[in-house]
């Protein structure tokens, strides 16, 4: 699990493993958590909360916060799926644009390694072999 902070009261989260990212948001005491997939059983929705508030990311109130079987809680909790809000992290970005540049670099190298091997010799072959054409003719 990875947080990035996107601002004063709001934490992304992602989960590769269960392919959902997560954001967390507190604002006048109240919390909502928006899940891009609804891939959290009522017990990880639960220890997530409890975790969030351990860490800090959310008030420690939540310590002790259960929630109902709808997925709504009481104490101003509320976890809704939406997939809208997300947008790609900085870091994957990062990380894709590193392999992107990576690919490119390495497919130019290949093409200019392959271009000098194919050219490389022949003008010198060529040179070699019509002078030595012209002098067999001439004798």
């Amino acid at each position: 699990m990875k947080a990035v902070r996107a601002d004063s009261a709001a934490y992304d989260f992602s989960f590769p493993d269960i392919d959902t990212r997560v954001r967390v948001q507190t604002r006048d005491g109240e919390v909502t958590i928006r899940a891009t997939r609804d891939s959290f059983t009522l017990k990880r929705k639960e220890y997530f909360i409890h975790e969030l508030a351990a860490e800090g990311f959310i008030p420690d109130v939540y310590g002790w916060f259960s929630m109902d079987a709808g997925g709504s809680g009481r104490m101003g909790m509320r976890w809704m799926v939406d997939d809208t809000w997300p947008g790609t992290l900085p870091e994957e970005k990062a990380g894709s644009n590193l392999v992107l540049l990576g690919l490119l670099s390495g497919s130019a190298l290949l093409l200019a390694l392959t271009l000098c091997v194919l050219f490389a010799g022949r003008p010198a072959a060529a040179a070699s072999s019509g002078a030595g054409a012209s002098a067999a003719h001439s004798r």
